[in-house]
């Protein structure tokens, strides 16, 4: 292994690998903690050893060494992996790990010898329990003395310019001589030894030449430069050249990497250094803020969010840190007092231990103290980084405006306070129709950000409650922010921000003080979680409810919500809506709300599936409320006409689910005949133009809903019957089955005669020379309208004419499946009462239909025909009555089971239940050959797994005992011998197994072989020309021949493999095919008959001199394979001609040009006649079959 990518691959191969990942990562203890610390010994005894040898220049001696190295600390990197989650279960252990590495990196590394470094396996462990521990907790288990500070720069220097493999040596020890910089002791005072400078200024420069490179040494080197400079005997001369330094460098315009490193330096000194050390450089740390609109900073998200951390890091410089008097202050409470106090039956929120506001418990400093006026230039980098328009900056700048207002006096943290909520304000107009705010061209980020610093305000107490009932109405209205910008929307984000805003109030005040606004900010919560279409804002929004009714204790029926909207019931959209959404809205104070989020947020949704989903959840509240009716009724009528697409369909939707849901007893002829002239009122256009399908699916819908609950009069069905027409002709799937949905519900209105009009002209419209469309359309709808037995029975005669006999312009395989679905969907309608002569038509279409093999663009469209067939001779054998079970049965079985095998897994699963219903059906007991081995195959042994349909080997190998059984034998070894010559290498390997297998178990009963022989022969001669049968059969004989499965077969079954290849391939231009057959033929030429064999070699010399040079070079090298079980095959047979000239026929087969002009190869050709030991007679044709 390489040493610039094995070492490196540590962390990668231990979060990959499936040992690791496939575990659970529930642990309670380090379980292996003394395993793993006997591997980390023999490990670093490995890196020591290899330490202590002289450096090498030879790389394989070099790698192999470090290959051993890889392989004892990987199990290491394992272990780390599985606690990634629960780390802290190996603080314990911790020091007993790391104290081992660190005294080997300072015997070895740390030498005043070591120049480079080799092997550097302790440094990786260090990385990984950096990775799971977090570097912040390892590092102070690291060796802390100040004699390692000249050895680490030592090495330092010397990984500098390494290779990149050697990162984690560079940052691991860049961390470690950060946390040895705090040692307390004046650093300044160290001796030089030998340098010109002292540690201090060598230290520094060597750190800031890491703030360029883009790794994490650029982290390491920031915390060294942050902790160093913050020293206080380091501070008063190095903190102003520092700065000095940055300021320059950042006026230069460096690469964005080492800027990043600049400002991510400067960040960590203002973190870790006194205020005191800072104040004299005040000025000069504020001019920074000037690179805020500096042209790199604008373009890079990183600079814009460590520009927002600096700003605010400046800003706590200039303002002391101090207790704020006028901040609020909920006190101390007891959740657990709360909780128990709820139990118990007690009203109110929770019980408090102290007062709302308690004074400070130590001496303020003077409130009078002057704020610098610098301070306004910090708090316009920090507000602007409130509309930033990446997430990392906009979460920075709210951390930073909570953390500077706390410092700030009461008139100007106020001024903070209301700047951030105007920033809700901004773009924002009254809507002159509704007087509703109008927030469509706000700005997303800006209102997330406000959001965010909304709830770092409250957390900190600096939201006081005279605003609260402002800052509450933009969070309201910013829990269902959602504005559409083209095919999608935006305002998720804000959304969620806004449910932390709710969470972080119910931490913040007190019961008494969000009193008042329960009544807005719970049914706001509820809906948000149950209504609200992204997952991670329910769960968000249903946090923040469960936070406040534990905090809070005043939310109506909390407990109970909680209980219903849980983490995993709002992960689900449909569960959310229509699950938690029955069970909350069962309370009285929360349905109206319900009703009112849905019609102003959902029903009209930009989304389909929410709109969808929005009216089935209308239709739960008007179940749980019916009175509620005439308004939804009055409401969404009007908005059928609407000129929006979402409008048109989310009402026509929603109404058509409120109907439904309101019933008989509620929706009379007057409903229906308005919303039924709202429907001929939409605009023709919105029929037919772009997005008219789910127009006319919501229309369709309402229409169904109408017909469904009220006695529509067959005048109104009449002027709807066009809408449903035309809907079915449309070539959009959906839209065809809501169509044949609302037929089957509109024509149970009608008259006998109307109904035989309007089917005998949807027959017509399905006969195979319609249009293709219109076919399937009226296919789909005949099979779902009820009716009379008579007209049934027309019905399925029209539809089992409609698949027989197409001319190949008319194939069409949608339409064939559309119509055997309905031919099944009559047989359940009208079951026994068919007659025995339409019952015997609509088996030989079913019977017909599964061998439906269409192939186009599409792939294998025929499977659609034949899993329909299935299911429906299902149906057949379970409904209808059988004229001659015992002739029809078998044939149903063997067609079947022929499908059990196919290639394609969803046609596999239709066929394996429906095998199983065949079995167990009363009509078909008695009839099915073989009956007790399909039953072992389809209803496993107690105790064992159900077969899986879709998992190809599994089905093979369970179908292998069919193979035996005469009656299906010969379509199971069709099935199998496609499934080896397919394109999937698991289903080659599975088929050709249990197939192989098979013919080696026969190996010693003559008969059976013969028996199965013959059937894979006449998979041949039956399917003469049948290419999609014939290429895999080909290439199922190869596999067959190049494994001697059949090599001892009866003579005469490989004489009429070689005939009936012969005739395949006789007059064919097909490469390809003419490719495949040499392979067998390669293959006939190692039998031991000798007149196939001879044949065989004649045939494939013979092609050599074909007239595609593809074909001859084919011819030849196929000749070159079985050359060698050719001479064997004659040696065996007693044979001396060719037996001895393997060599020359190898020599010449491969010299030998072969796409060479015919006229140039003809001698060679007859060199082969002469080494093979056959004549040059030109072989007869053979006739076709």
């Amino acid at each position: 292994m390489n040493s610039a990518e094995g070492m490196d691959a540590y962390i990668e191969d231990a979060s990959d690998d499936p040992l690791v990942t496939g575990e659970p990562c529930q642990y309670t203890y380090f379980a292996e903690a003394d395993e793993f610390k006997a591997t980390l010994a023999a490990g670093l005894a490995l890196e020591a050893s290899l330490l202590a040898e002289p450096p090498t220049t030879d790389p394989a001696v070099a790698n192999a060494g470090e290959s051993a190295l890889y392989l004892a600390f990987l199990p290491l990197h394992r272990t780390l992996a599985k606690y990634h989650a629960q780390p802290q279960l190996m603080d314990a252990h911790l020091a007993a790990i790391i104290a081992p590495v660190m005294d080997l990196i300072r015997t070895h590394y740390l030498a005043p010898t070591r120049a480079t470094v080799f092997a550097h396996g302790a440094f990786n462990l260090l990385i990984g329990l950096a990775n799971a521990r977090g570097p912040k907790y390892i590092v102070k288990f690291f060796s802390h003395e100040v004699a390692d500070l000249e050895g680490l720069l030592r090495l330092v220097v010397a990984v500098h310019s390494s290779a990149f493999h050697l990162w984690p040596v560079r940052y691991m020890l860049l961390l470690w001589m950060s946390f040895v910089t705090l040692l307390p002791f004046e650093i300044t005072r160290l001796g030089t030894k030998g340098h010109e400078r002292g540690i201090v200024a060598r230290v520094l420069e060597t750190a800031k030449g890491f703030l360029a490179y883009t790794g994490k040494e650029r982290d390491g080197a920031a915390m060294l430069i942050g902790r160093l400079v913050s020293r206080v005997d380091v501070a008063p001369t190095e903190l102003p050249a520092f700065v000095a330094w940055a300021e320059a460098e950042l006026d230069a315009k460096p690469n964005v990497f080492k800027a990043t490193g600049i400002l991510q330096t400067l960040c960590c000194i203002l973190k870790f250094a006194e205020r005191g050390l800072l104040l004299p450089h005040l000025d000069q740390l504020a001019a920074l803020l000037r690179f805020a609109d500096a042209a790199m900073v604008r373009t890079n998200s990183l600079l814009r969010k460590l520009v927002a951390k600096l700003a605010t890091r400046v800003g706590l410089v200039m303002l002391r840190n101090k207790l704020p008097k006028w901040r609020y202050d909920r006190g101390s409470r007891s959740l657990e007092a709360n909780i128990r106090r709820a139990g118990a039956g007690a009203a109110g929120g929770l019980v408090t231990s102290g007062p709302a506001n308690p004074a400070p418990s130590r001496e303020e400093e003077d409130e009078d103290e002057e704020i610098p006026e610098q301070i306004e230039e910090v708090l316009h980098v920090v507000l602007a980084g409130l509309r930033d328009r990446d997430t990392i900056v906009r979460w920075s700048a709210a951390k930073g405006v909570g953390r500077i207002t706390y410092r700030l006096p009461e008139e100007l943290a106020a001024d903070v306070v209301q700047s951030v909520i105007d920033l809700f304000n901004e773009n924002v107009h009254a809507s002159t129709a509704t007087g509703n705010l109008d927030i469509s061209g706000v700005s997303e980020h800006t209102w997330h950000g406000a959001c965010l610093s909304i709830a770092e305000l409250a957390r900190r107490g600096l939201l006081l409650p005279a605003v609260l009932d402002t800052a509450m109405t933009w969070i309201q209205l910013a829990l269902t922010f959602d504005i559409r910008r083209g095919n999608y929307s935006i305002g998720s984000p804000v959304r969620d921000a806004a449910c932390y805003v709710c969470w972080s109030f119910a931490r913040a005040y007190a019961p008494d003080i969000m009193r008042p606004h329960v009544h807005r900010l719970a049914p706001s919560l509820v809906c948000v979680s149950m209504y609200d279409r992204e997952v991670h804002v329910r769960r968000a929004a249903s946090a923040a409810f469960q936070e406040n009714v534990g905090r809070q204790g005043i939310f109506p029926h909390g407990i109970d919500i909680v209980t219903a909207a849980d983490f995993f019931t709002v992960g689900n959209r449909a569960s959310a809506f229509l699950v938690a959404g029955r069970a909350i809205a069962a309370f009285d104070e929360y349905h109206p709300y319900c009703v009112r989020y849905l019609l102003e947020n959902s029903v009209f949704h930009w989304d389909p599936a929410v709109r969808v989903l929005a009216a089935e959840a209308l239709g739960v509240l008007v179940d749980l409320k019916p009175d509620i009716f005439q308004h939804l009724f009055d409401t969404l009528l009007p908005t059928i006409t609407s000129t929006e697409l979402g409008t048109r369909h989310g009402s026509a939707v929603a109404l058509a689910e409120v109907i439904l849901a309101a019933g008989s007893g509620v929706v009379t002829l007057a409903h229906a005949d308005a919303a039924v002239a709202q429907l001929r009122a939409i605009a023709p256009a919105f029929l037919q133009t772009f997005g008219s399908e789910l127009t006319r699916q919501g229309a369709l819908k309402l229409v169904a809903a109408l017909a469904t609950v009220c006695a529509v009069p067959e005048a109104t069905i009449d002027l709807l019957i066009p809408l449903i027409e035309s809907s079915v002709e449309r070539k959009e799937v959906p839209l065809q089955e809501a169509a044949a949905a609302t037929a089957a519900a509109a024509l149970r209105r009608v008259s006998p005669a109307r109904l035989a009009a309007v089917v005998g002209w949807w027959v017509h419209a399905a006969r195979p020379s319609g249009d293709q469309v219109a076919r399937r359309g009226y296919a789909l709808a005949l099979g779902e309208v009820a009716m009379p037995l008579d007209l049934s029975v027309q019905t399925v005669e029209a539809l089992i004419a409609s698949t027989e006999n197409l001319a190949k312009p008319q194939i069409d395989a949608e339409a064939k499946k559309n119509a055997l679905q309905a031919v099944g969907k009559h047989v359940v309608q009208h079951g026994a009462a068919l007659p025995p002569a339409t019952v015997a038509r609509i088996v030989a279409a079913f019977l017909g239909a599964l061998d439906d093999y269409t192939t186009t663009s599409h792939g294998d469209v025929g499977s659609w025909v034949r899993m329909e067939a299935m299911a429906g001779l299902a149906l057949v054998v379970e409904h209808a009555v059988l004229a001659d079970p015992a002739a029809v049965v078998p044939a149903i079985a063997r067609g079947v089971v022929h499908q059990t095998l196919s290639k394609i897994d969803r046609v596999r699963e239709v066929a394996g239940p429906v095998l199983a219903r065949l079995l167990a059906a009363q009509q078909a007991a008695g009839h099915i050959p073989a009956v007790d081995v399909l039953q072992r195959v389809v209803a496993p042994a107690a105790g064992d797994p159900s077969l899986d349909w879709s998992n190809s080997a599994s089905v093979l190998a369970a179908v292998a005992p069919v193979l035996a059984e005469p009656f299906y034998r010969e379509t199971a070894v069709l099935g199998y011998l496609l499934c080896m010559g397919g394109m999937t290498e698991s289903l080659v390997k599975a088929a050709g197994q249990v197939l192989m297998d098979h013919l080696e178990g026969l190996a010693d009963d003559d008969a059976a072989l013969a028996a199965a022989t013959d059937a894979i022969l006449a998979t041949l001669t039956s399917n003469y020309r049948v290419d999609r049968v014939v290429l895999p059969v080909l290439t199922a004989l190869d596999i067959l021949y190049a494994n001697q499965s059949v090599l001892y077969a009866p003579d005469a079954f490989h004489a009429g493999v070689y005939a009936a290849v012969r005739r395949e391939i006789a007059k064919v231009k097909d490469v390809n095919k003419i490719l495949a057959a040499f392979k067998v033929l390669g293959g006939l030429a190692g039998v031991p008959h000798r007149e196939t064999r001879t044949c065989a070699a004649r045939y494939l010399a013979q092609q050599t001199c074909h007239v595609y040079p593809r074909v001859r070079k084919g011819a030849a090298e196929t000749l070159l394979a079985c050359a060698p079980i050719y001479a064997q095959a004659c040696e065996d047979d007693g044979g001396d001609a060719g037996v001895r000239d393997v060599d020359r026929v190898t020599t010449l087969l491969t010299e030998v040009d072969w796409t060479l002009p015919i006229a140039d190869v003809k001698a060679h050709r007859d060199e082969l006649y002469a080494m093979l030991g056959v004549d040059g007679v030109v072989l007869p044709p053979v006739p076709d079959a």
